[in-house]
């Protein structure tokens, strides 16, 4: 299976660990116009969440970053290092 591709490059991923830097990354979310998107982890288990009052208005997700995201998920989830949440 070949590695899925990069929707965001690594060095426009900002470390949001700590309250303060959570809310510094958010507030450059919403004032650059992107979905805001943050992985977090508790204990074992780790969640994506998205946030989309950050997006600028009339933004999408095109085909191609649907698709990433699709397939990153699927590599995971057959990699069981995620599974799908329930209901």
């Amino acid at each position: 299976m070949h590695a899925p591709p990069i929707a965001c490059p690594a060095a426009r991923i900002p470390d949001a660990t700590g309250v303060t830097a959570f809310n510094r990354s958010f507030g450059e979310a919403r004032d650059a116009g992107p979905v805001f998107v943050c992985v977090a982890r508790s204990g074992q288990r780790w969640t994506v969440k998205t946030d989309t009052s950050t997006a600028a208005p009339g933004h999408t997700v095109s085909a191609p970053e649907a698709a990433a995201v699709s397939e990153a998920i699927d590599c995971l989830r057959d990699r069981r290092e995620a599974r799908t949440a329930p209901g």
